[in-house]
């Protein structure tokens, strides 16, 4: 989520979309293109492959129109790509947040990296107070907790913030590596605490409650540290399609026919199959992004 929101600025700061009626409905259309098409194709064939399922009217209609919020749809992985969904709504409120954010950067002229880490600091405290909020009053995981934007928007926006906050850091200032290292110390430390969630009532609570917020606000930071937005965000905005088109590959696709292949085989067979599906899956994530590119490249050509 925080990575699509560094690409969702980036996508405009860094001068690909204006921030203007034309240039909101170009970087809508390229989304849908990139996100929403590729994620109804691959569901379908999931759908396909699982052969048993029969989609409710009004589950076609979430599907259609990015309500879907991962609950009720029995075929294994779709229940999943709720995030998408989510994303789809937070890449409309875009603009907004940064029409917010050039206003905010003039009314603090001089500070705004002060500004930008009070804002962040803001957004973490809302994302563990909302799901304090949601634990106290019993409300549902998926359409409360989770699946919707006031529980994702903390950190869709916090990576909004990080990619706007990078040009006002002065990195002379920082040891970079040294502080880079302890960022990526605190993230395993995160995801060890989180593993280990079943032992614990209060790793359990850490997990559910805050380990969010904090997970996504020392990506940020090592986002920043590791300055590959110096180079327009080339890194993330090239490597952020291939991982996504893999995990459309690998959750909906491969591995429903590797496990259908490996049902009644050996530990060795297993083994071999699995490595193949990663590997055929890595080639056609290649494909499949190459595809999108390809006709992006055509739709902007014809304008």
């Amino acid at each position: 989520m925080i990575i699509s929101g560094f690409l969702a600025s980036c996508g405009f700061v860094g001068g690909k979309c204006d921030l203007n009626v034309a240039g909101c409905k170009n970087y809508y259309q390229n989304r849908i293109v990139k996100i929403l098409i590729p994620t109804w194709i691959f569901i379908s064939l999931a759908w396909l492959i699982d052969g048993t399922y029969t989609f409710k009217p009004i589950e076609i209609v979430q599907l259609l129109t990015s309500t879907y919020n991962g609950s009720g749809i029995g075929i294994p992985g779709v229940g999943a790509t709720w995030y998408i969904f989510i994303v789809m709504w937070l890449y409309i409120l875009t603009p907004l947040g940064l029409k917010l954010f050039n206003w905010l950067e003039g009314k603090y002229k001089g500070k705004e990296a002060r500004m930008y880490i009070i804002l962040i600091a803001v957004l973490f405290v809302y994302g563990i107070v909302y799901r304090c909020g949601c634990e106290a009053l019993h409300l549902s995981k998926y359409n409360w907790r989770y699946a919707n934007i006031l529980a994702c928007g903390d950190c869709f926006f916090i990576g909004v913030a990080a990619f706007r906050l990078q040009k006002f850091i002065d990195y002379s200032r920082i040891k970079g590596r040294k502080v880079l290292e302890l960022a990526w110390a605190a993230l395993l430390t995160v995801v060890l605490m989180c593993t280990l969630k079943n032992y614990s009532i209060v790793l359990k609570a850490f997990h559910a409650l805050i380990s969010p917020s904090l997970y996504v606000v020392i990506c940020a930071a090592i986002i920043l540290l590791s300055k590959n937005n110096q180079g327009g965000g080339k890194i993330w905005n090239t490597l952020a399609p291939y991982t996504f088109a893999f995990y459309l590959w690998h959750s909906l696709v491969m591995i429903r026919i590797c496990r259908c292949l490996t049902l009644d085989s050996s530990f060795g067979s297993y083994s071999l199959v699995t490595c193949l599906g990663l590997v055929i899956t890595c080639y056609l994530s290649y494909l499949t992004t190459n595809m999108n590119n390809a006709i992006i490249g055509k739709l902007l050509k014809k304008k």
